[in-house]
């Protein structure tokens, strides 16, 4: 009898480790699928963005040198209202139309509701490339809250990436660096 019971025994450790083995495997083939699903959508996402950015500011760029072209003061080169040019603008609010579904199918909900600002932003500027508006203070009001959505833009990517940083600095080629030193003392020698 005491040998039915060791056999009995050794059988059912055998069946819970063989249990517990293909349970771990499991899991852990369970785990990595989600890891690599996780990276593919990431990587996914990303391209988007990449995408959906690249066609704005070609957009965004197009419409500057048509307002500039229409007087209105900008840091890039003036392009005139020529039908070549007028085409180039339609070209890049067509591919931005397109980038803008992607960002609609794959992205988050952040993201959208900021590329939608962004957008939203943008395309305020085609009143001025048109020469439907003159006034540079609106101009350059317009420019300072399209750049602001930009930035929520590309805060909003980060978030939903999962990518931890710092903030972006207020203004294109600006780095603020924060420094956990003291202030250095006054060259001035006080009497």
């Amino acid at each position: 009898m005491s040998s039915w019971i060791t056999q009995l025994i050794t059988v059912l450790a055998v069946a819970v480790g063989a249990l517990a083995s293909f349970v771990s495997t499991r899991l852990i083939d369970r785990s990595r699928w989600r890891r690599e699903e996780s990276f593919r959508w990431d990587t996914k996402k990303l391209e988007c963005y990449y995408e959906y950015a690249n066609a704005i500011m070609q957009y965004i760029n197009i419409g500057f040198r048509l307002s500039a072209g229409q007087g209105l003061t900008a840091r890039v080169l003036p392009m005139d209202k020529l039908p070549d040019a007028l085409k180039a603008f339609d070209t890049a609010e067509a591919e931005h139309r397109i980038q803008w579904v992607k960002i609609a199918i794959i992205g988050s909900p952040s993201v959208i509701a900021a590329a939608e600002k962004w957008r939203h932003q943008a395309r305020r500027l085609e009143q001025f490339a048109h020469g439907k508006r003159h006034s540079q203070a609106e101009f350059d009001q317009a420019g300072e809250e399209r750049r602001q959505a930009e930035r929520c833009f590309y805060k909003a990517i980060r978030a939903d990436l999962g990518i931890v940083s710092r903030d972006f600095p207020h203004e294109p080629g600006t780095v603020t660096v924060r420094s956990s030193l003291p202030p250095e003392p006054s060259s001035e020698l006080s009497s």
